[in-house]
C-alpha cells in the first residue's frame, strides 16, 4: 500500500513479476472509497497480468472496526479488475436477490471464468447460514455468466451452521483450496475461533494477573464447486480442538489430493474413530494414551472415512500440522516435536 492521509481514496503499488523474478509491469492502482469504509478480502493475479481484488465495502464507516460482528446485509461484496498496466478497474457487486453473501472466496482456473464461492443467508436473518452458492464470472467482462445455490439439509443446517443468539462467533472462512482440472475446486472451511481470557487474583497479599490466548478449531468442512455453476456437494468432517498458548501449535490439519480422493491428518482421541456423524466429539488429545493421528480420506463423491494413522497411545512426538507440507507427489511431511527434540516423517497414500 501506498502512504496516505486519513479518509483518503485508498490506494496500492502493484508490482508483477515472472517465475524467475524479472518484473513485467508495475501500476499504481486507486479503489473508489477510504481505507476506513472497506475490507479487502483477497488479491489474485491472473495469467495475463489483470490483479482481480475482493474487498468488503460497508455502508457506514463505524462498522468497519467491528467487521465480525455486524449483520451480513450492513455490507456489499465488490469484485474489482485491473488489467495490465491500467489505473481504470472495472467492478462488479457480488449479490443474490433476497439473499446475503458471506465468507466468500474467488479461484482463477488455468481456463474458464472465475470462480466464486461461499455461503448466503436470508435477507435480515442475522447471520443464519442457510446454504452456498458458486457464481462462474467472465473474466474479460467482469459479468455473472451463471450461478448455483446449494441448500443445506435440515439436520445439517441447524446443528452446524445455525448461530443462536448467545453463542459465541466462529469464522467459517476458507482456509485453502486445491484445484482438480476442468474448472473443478475443493475449498476447504474450518471452523475456528480466537478470544483471550484475563484472570485476576491476589495471592499473599499482592495483585496478579495473567492474560490467556485461547484457541479453538472444530469441524472441517470440504465443498467441491464447478465451473457449470454447482456445488456438486459438502462434507463435514468433526473434530474438537481447543488449546491454549503454545498448543495451538497442534491444531489445525493438512490435507492433500490425490486421484480425486481427500486426505487430511489431524491430531485428535481414540474415542473418535468410529464417531456418528450427529454424535457428540471427543477433545483432541496430544499425548497420551487415548492421543492419535487421525487420517481420514473424502472420495469423489463426498463420502467420508476415518481411521488412527498409528496405534492410540503410541505416539512419542506431537505432529504440527501447520508446518506439514503436501507434497507435489501427493506424499505429505510430516514435522513433529516433543519439548526440544524433534522428527520429520513422510506419509504415502495408497
Amino acid at each position: 500500500k501506498l502512504p496516505i492521509e486519513p479518509d483518503s481514496i485508498e490506494r496500492m503499488n502493484v508490482h508483477v513479476f515472472d517465475s524467475n523474478l524479472n518484473e513485467l509491469w508495475t501500476n499504481d492502482i486507486s479503489l473508489p472509497f477510504t481505507m476506513t469504509d472497506y475490507l479487502q478480502k483477497s488479491i489474485l493475479l491472473d495469467n495475463d497480468g489483470s490483479v482481480f481484488l475482493l474487498c468488503q465495502k460497508f455502508f457506514t464507516k463505524r462498522l468497519y472496526r467491528n467487521a465480525r460482528l455486524v449483520r451480513h446485509d450492513s455490507f456489499e461484496n465488490i469484485l474489482f479488475k485491473f488489467p495490465k498496466e491500467s489505473k481504470d478497474g472495472a467492478k462488479l457487486v457480488l449479490s443474490i436477490p433476497n439473499k446475503s453473501l458471506t465468507d466468500i472466496s474467488i479461484f482463477l482456473p488455468q481456463t474458464g471464468g472465475v470462480l466464486c464461492s461461499g455461503y448466503y443467508c436470508e435477507k435480515n436473518s442475522y447471520g443464519v447460514v442457510v446454504g452456498s452458492f458458486v457464481f462462474v464470472i467472465d473474466r474479460e467482462k467482469l459479468q455473472i455468466d451463471s450461478q448455483g445455490l446449494s441448500p443445506f439439509i435440515e439436520s445439517f443446517n441447524n446443528q452446524y451452521m445455525t448461530q443462536a443468539s448467545d453463542s459465541p462467533v466462529f469464522d467459517v472462512s476458507p482456509s485453502c483450496a486445491v484445484h482438480l482440472g476442468d474448472g473443478q475446486v475443493l475449498i476447504f472451511s474450518e471452523q475456528s475461533r480466537d478470544y483471550t481470557t484475563s484472570y485476576a487474583y491476589f495471592m499473599h497479599g499482592d495483585h496478579i494477573s495473567t492474560t490467556a490466548e485461547n484457541h479453538i478449531h472444530n469441524d472441517i468442512f470440504v465443498r467441491r464447486i464447478s465451473s457449470r455453476d454447482s456445488v456438486n456437494w459438502l462434507s463435514r468432517i468433526p473434530k474438537r480442538q481447543y488449546s491454549e498458548g503454545y498448543l495451538n501449535l497442534f491444531t489445525g490439519y493438512v490435507v492433500s489430493v490425490i486421484d480425486g480422493v481427500t486426505h487430511l491428518l489431524f491430531n485428535d482421541s481414540e474415542n473418535n474413530i468410529a464417531i456418528d456423524p450427529w454424535e457428540d466429539v471427543a477433545q483432541f488429545e496430544v499425548e497420551g494414551e487415548h492421543a492419535t493421528l487421525m487420517w481420514v480420506a473424502v472420495d469423489s463423491v463426498g463420502r467420508v472415512y476415518r481411521e488412527p494413522l498409528v496405534q492410540p497411545g503410541s505416539l512419542e512426538f506431537a505432529v504440527q500440522p501447520a508446518l506439514c507440507i503436501a507434497m507435489p507427489d501427493g506424499r505429505v511431511m510430516l514435522y513433529a516435536s516433543r519439548k526440544k527434540e524433534y522428527r520429520f516423517g513422510l506419509v504415502t497414500f495408497d
